[in-house]
């Protein structure tokens, strides 16, 4: 049966725990377990360096204050690897920058500037760690922050202040010098190693992201001419449609006027008579065609006499019926005479319904008569 996260035991929780970084980008999660690694570095060499300077030739007591002061890093390595896991890489960064070099300068006060050339040689390790991982004002920080803890542990050592150079060694001090030194280069080059690879890995990921980047924007640029090409023939087939269909709208309206123009004819009789025969059904559209054609014909040519010959409607409403008076008024007004021939019972009913003035209006039984009265 396969192990769960939560019977597993405390060290593989840790394990895994670990390798768990809330980063989205490759490149910061590689940078998270670099940094991860040295803080780790940084805690066994501050769990085990303490021991070491018990052996320092110092006082007891002045060697104990040294460890605690050593172990003042582990806090500082925690916290930093905490930091990390909640996705706050420039804060741990910075926290453990300051972190060493507040440690070391507390360190460089109790040993002397003179016997603490190892320490001195200690504060380029953050200064890197920030310059490579912090950005500009962590790095700027960083050297202040160095410059100010070697200076307050040369004007102590120069004054004599309680604490300075309490736990410097009697005599010569090679080896202690020398294993710092050792120390301090090997983590400085175990972290310039690690950051270096990192480096390259996240070189390759960005040449290969290029790539694929290329690879689909060719394969973009295709689609886009292809859509192009596909909306320009779409485009061309509505512009063709649409002449299609304007064409056809402009035979439509030509043919509607010529049927407007068969359904109300103006047959001329004599150069001053027009008879306009009238059949059919008519609406208020055939009625407004009659209008505008009676006019018109009035305005070109020299008719005096207009015979409408009403015998062949049927029926009239009073819409209509109020059309064709308002003709007989319109021709009146242009000069001239407007005559109704065929009246049929139901026309002369739906004429009189409207109350109008009809006694001026010349009516004949049929055309024969109209026309004999020309």
């Amino acid at each position: 049966m396969p192990m769960t996260s939560h019977n597993a035991s405390p060290l593989i929780r840790l394990k895994v725990w670990l390798t768990q970084f809330p980063y989205a980008n490759s490149s910061e999660r590689h940078q998270a377990f670099l940094v991860q690694n040295l803080l780790l570095a940084l805690l066994v060499i501050a769990f085990f360096g303490a021991f070491v300077a018990l052996l320092a030739p110092v006082a007891l007591g002045d060697a104990l204050l040294v460890v605690a002061l050593v172990w003042l890093n582990i806090p500082v390595a925690l916290t930093g690897i905490w930091l990390l896991h909640r996705g706050c890489f420039a804060q741990s960064a910075m926290f453990t920058c300051v972190g060493l070099i507040l440690t070391m300068s507390l360190l460089l006060i109790t040993t002397g500037v003179r016997d603490g050339g190892a320490l001195l040689f200690g504060f380029s390790l953050p200064i890197l760690l920030a310059g490579l991982l912090a950005g500009r004002f962590t790095l700027l920080l960083a050297i202040v922050l160095s410059s100010a803890g070697i200076v307050l542990a040369f004007i102590m050592e120069r004054l004599q202040m309680p604490l300075a150079g309490i736990a410097a060694p009697q005599g010569e001090n090679m080896g202690g010098i020398l294993g710092g030194f050792l120390v301090v280069a090997l983590i400085l080059g175990f972290f310039v190693l690690r950051f270096g690879q990192v480096l390259r890995t996240a070189l390759v990921e960005t040449q290969q992201r290029a790539t694929e980047l290329e690879e689909a924007q060719v394969h973009l640029e295709q689609r886009v001419v292809e859509r192009t090409t596909a909306l320009e023939t779409a485009l061309t087939a509505v512009q063709n449609q649409a002449a299609v269909q304007a064409q056809l709208l402009a035979e439509n309206r030509a043919q509607r006027s010529l049927i407007q123009q068969l359904s109300v004819p103006l047959l001329p009789i004599s150069r001053t008579t027009l008879v306009v025969p009238l059949v059919g059904d008519f609406d208020h559209e055939r009625i407004t065609a009659l209008q505008q054609r009676v006019l018109q014909r009035l305005e070109r040519a020299k008719v005096r006499r207009i015979l409408l010959d009403v015998s062949g409607v049927a029926l009239l409403d009073q819409p209509v019926a109020q059309g064709l008076l308002d003709l007989v008024a319109q021709v009146r007004l242009l000069g001239a005479q407007a005559v109704l021939v065929g009246v049929r019972p139901e026309v002369a009913e739906a004429l009189v319904a409207l109350n109008s003035d009809l006694a001026a209006m010349r009516t004949f039984a049929d055309l024969e008569a109209a026309l004999g009265d020309v």
